[in-house]
């Protein structure tokens, strides 16, 4: 048996004795506008972990057969996917135990049908956490936050001057709750 270079799962790495930390080390190189090849190769690997935890949230859902797969996540990222980037890695996930699948009489065709095992529930689920953790923390200095309750305001707000400020808040209510404890309104 010859042994092969594995692709990665994800390239995110946090330490197991320490959950609530979680690196990513993704070198963009030079943005001046130029993309060298290596680049290229990079975003190639990153859309790669992306469809990849794409996968996993679909499967996540429910069980799917391999052409289901492959037909949700091109209308997910709006272009044509290699069934060489899916069937490896769901034996990947095989291997690990983490999926399994049966053979179903769909029509006329015998198909391949995956789902998660336990295990892999479990892994999606910390997937799913270290990289809500990470997305909250890319976005998390965009945001403002309700003079009043505190709240971070994603998209949107109310917006009211308060003595020559201009102050955010996440709703009227919560702007005239303010005023009205200032005495302001």
């Amino acid at each position: 048996m010859t042994s092969q270079a594995r692709t990665p799962f994800f390239n995110i790495h946090s330490p197991l004795n320490d959950c609530n930390r979680t690196n990513i080390n993704i070198s963009l190189g030079d943005i001046s506008g130029s993309i060298s090849l290596s680049n290229q190769m990079e975003a190639k690997e990153i859309a790669s972990d992306m469809s990849r935890l794409i996968i996993l949230s679909m499967l996540f859902r429910g069980p799917m057969h391999g052409y289901q797969i492959l037909e949700e996540l091109e209308a997910r990222v709006g272009r044509r996917i290699s069934p060489g980037l899916i069937y490896p890695f769901l034996r990947q996930l095989e291997e690990r135990k983490l999926l399994r699948h049966k053979e179903v009489q769909i029509g006329r065709k015998t198909k391949k049908v995956y789902e998660l095992t336990v295990n892999g529930k479990r892994f999606c689920m910390n997937i799913f956490k270290r990289v809500a953790t990470m997305v909250s923390q890319a976005i998390e200095p965009t945001l403002n936050a309700c003079a009043h309750c505190g709240c971070k305001v994603y998209q949107g707000g109310h917006i009211e001057e308060v003595e020559g400020r201009k102050m955010m808040f996440c709703c009227v209510h919560c702007a005239q709750t303010y005023l009205q404890d200032k005495g302001e309104a």
